[in-house]
């Protein structure tokens, strides 16, 4: 848009209302057009003023007196300079506007009033004669102070937030690192005592297999010759000495399991694993005149072979030793979908367990039934297997009646169904 003499012409090239404010049209205009216009000017809610080509302020609106807060004798007795500081910056945009004789919309600048600094955004837009050529500027202006100290606000939160992030992510790699560096630590440890518990075990046989040998031998060499409390003493002996070696059998078996935490994934038939863990115990059940059934809705998972039959070889003979003396052994295995991959259960009918009980059941060489025998590693080294491969492991339990085992294959990981 741009201002001729004549009025101001819209983009379609329309000719609008003639303002009064251009000296040789005013001429033409009577006192009545004049104040008629004038009113129009002064009724723009906007900042609305006229300079020419020589910054010199021609007209302005009532609102633009307000805005400056300078009466309108002296905003028309003075030069831009006298009554701005800020004079010669804007009018480097009426140059613009005045040389390319295109507006310029949307100027953001900072305007010293008396008592106070503001921010305008403004348009400008060239104002020219009959013959079409520029002899000015027409400004309007909006008051944009209160949006641009929100604005300067929310860059400044921006800011310190993304110094904030930086700072978090810096912490965060440095705990990573940490982490990391931690965790390789562990491993190292770890790897050490594996290493340490499988030599030990492993050269720990001889000497339990000497003394179980000079006891045996002693035992022969004093025959007909000891006292039956004597006799009662060897007896002891010798039992130590086996405790003991199916201490270090069993120490052996948790470094074997360990090595076997990455054993190879593969399509696992789950009846084809609790055969052969049958037919192994096959004089266990026959003699507990056990009963193991089977109930698969997925009866194919990817697991390592290894694992998932130690899991269930410790999970069902546990079921049938600890069995009670009151009914027949009854063992179930079974799977199902669930929300997080596949649940696998291993319930059964025996002792159960109190509350304390089910607190201890993992611990390593804890024993909960002293009338059988066994170590107390098993499922300890159920434990460490699920955990292992990313799964969980829960039991429930009542006293007396039943113990159900819960292994959470998780799906999303390596182990899910098939």
């Amino acid at each position: 848009m741009s201002l001729n003499s004549n009025g101001l012409i819209n983009a379609r090239g329309q000719q609008n209302q003639r303002l009064p404010y251009q000296p040789q049209q005013c001429q033409n205009l009577t006192a009545n057009e004049k104040k008629f216009y004038k009113g129009i000017f002064d009724s723009l809610p906007a900042i609305a003023f006229i300079k020419d080509k020589n910054n010199r302020l021609i007209e302005f609106n009532k609102t633009f007196e307000e805005f400056v807060r300078i009466p309108r004798e002296e905003l028309l007795s003075k030069s831009i300079y006298e009554l701005f500081s800020d004079a010669e910056k804007n009018h480097a945009d009426d140059l613009e506007v005045i040389e390319t004789g295109k507006p310029k919309l949307n100027i953001i600048e900072e305007v010293i009033v008396p008592g106070n600094v503001v921010w305008l955004k403004t348009d400008k837009v060239p104002l020219t004669n009959d013959n079409n050529e520029i002899i000015g500027v027409l400004g309007i202006s909006q008051d944009i102070t209160q949006q641009k100290i929100i604005q300067d606000k929310l860059t400044s939160t921006q800011e310190k937030l993304r110094r904030l992030n930086k700072e978090l992510e810096r912490k965060a790699e440095s705990r990573t690192k940490e982490l990391l560096e931690s965790n390789e630590e562990l491993k190292r440890i770890n790897t050490d005592l594996d290493n340490f518990i499988y030599i030990a075990s492993h050269d720990l046989k001889s000497p339990i297999d000497n003394i179980d040998g000079f006891v045996h031998f002693l035992k022969e060499s004093l025959k007909d010759r000891t006292t039956v409390d004597e006799e009662k003493v060897f007896d002891r002996i010798s039992a130590s000495v086996d405790r003991f070696r199916k201490t270090i059998a069993e120490l052996h078996k948790i470094t074997k399991v360990q090595r076997n935490f990455e054993d190879s994934i593969e399509e696992v038939h789950l009846n084809e694993i609790i055969e052969d863990i049958k037919t192994e115990i096959f004089f266990t059940i026959k003699k507990a005149n056990a009963k193991i059934i089977t109930s698969f809705d997925v009866p194919i998972i990817r697991y390592g072979r290894k694992n998932i039959r130690s899991i269930l070889y410790n999970l069902i003979s546990n079921a049938i030793k600890f069995r009670s003396p009151e009914r027949k052994p009854i063992v179930k295995v079974s799977t199902k979908k669930d929300e997080h991959g596949v649940l696998l259960s291993v319930e059964d009918n025996g002792l159960g367990l109190t509350p304390d009980e089910k607190d201890k059941l993992f611990i390593m060489f804890k024993r909960l039934h002293d009338h059988v025998e066994g170590t107390g590693v098993g499922l300890y080294i159920v434990k460490r297997i699920v955990e292992n491969n990313g799964g969980k492991i829960e039991v429930e339990s009542e006293k007396e009646k039943s113990t159900i085992f819960k292994i959470l294959i998780k799906k999303g990981r390596k182990h899910v169904a098939v």
